[in-house]
């Protein structure tokens, strides 16, 4: 997919690159060689662009560096932001890799309207800034393994803090309030209608009332 704001990049979709190490780097760049890439980028969301490949050279070029690539999530998340894997930051409470890993495998019943933007933040310090994505979750302090959960943000023109949709909750009770707002979404969002436009049309006690008629984990019924 060609990247609009540039007409000479190319996005590599569906894959995300995380952190590499030597040997990885060495492979990425003798890629880059071999295909004459002239620019790589590394986008917040931990994926690559190219500039100067060509259309018919792509499928090659992303087998060459399946070695280095995570395929995105296959549930309709479009794109996961988190801590540092490795615990370099050392203001880091939480190793975040785990939940990513979590989000990636939720089950949803549904295509997604729009994309989804989801960011976990290892410590309240919110470098990822889940507040500004259609998914947040926060933990509630550097002493307890408890997270907070939000829904519909957005960045961009027309920002919206999302909004605080469950707090101290365990892990597993977050991701299933993940799931059961995203099948609400899923359900009531016309497409391409962002969480951030799909909760400016509605009341968040409605859409908790919603997400709350939601019993099963295991369907989308209830609703």
């Amino acid at each position: 997919m060609s990247d609009s704001s540039n007409n000479s990049f190319t996005t590599i979709s569906n894959y995300q690159i995380g952190l590499l190490n030597g040997s990885e780097l060495k492979l990425l760049w003798e890629t880059v060689e071999q295909f004459g890439i002239e620019h790589i980028r590394f986008t917040p969301g931990s994926q690559i662009t190219v500039s100067k490949l060509a259309e018919d050279q792509l499928t090659e070029f992303v087998n060459t560096l399946k070695p280095l690539l995570k395929p995105l999530p296959t549930n309709g998340i479009t794109s996961i932001y988190n801590c540092n894997e490795h615990g370099e930051c050392r203001k880091g409470c939480i190793a975040t890799g785990k939940i990513v890993k979590k989000l990636c495998s939720l089950d949803l019943p549904q295509p997604m309207p729009a994309r989804i933007k989801a960011a976990v933040a290892g410590c309240p310090r919110c470098c990822t800034m889940p507040r500004l994505r259609d998914i947040g979750m926060i933990p509630a302090s550097a002493r307890e393994s408890t997270w907070h959960v939000y829904f519909g943000g957005h960045g961009g023109r027309i920002p919206r803090i999302a909004d605080l949709i469950g707090e101290h909750l365990s892990l597993d009770e977050s991701l299933a309030l993940v799931r059961r707002a995203l099948i609400v979404y899923q359900s009531e969002a016309k497409v391409k209608t962002r969480t951030s436009s799909y909760l400016r049309t509605t009341t968040l006690n409605s859409f908790l009332e919603k997400i709350g008629k939601i019993t099963s984990l295991d369907s989308g019924q209830g609703i």
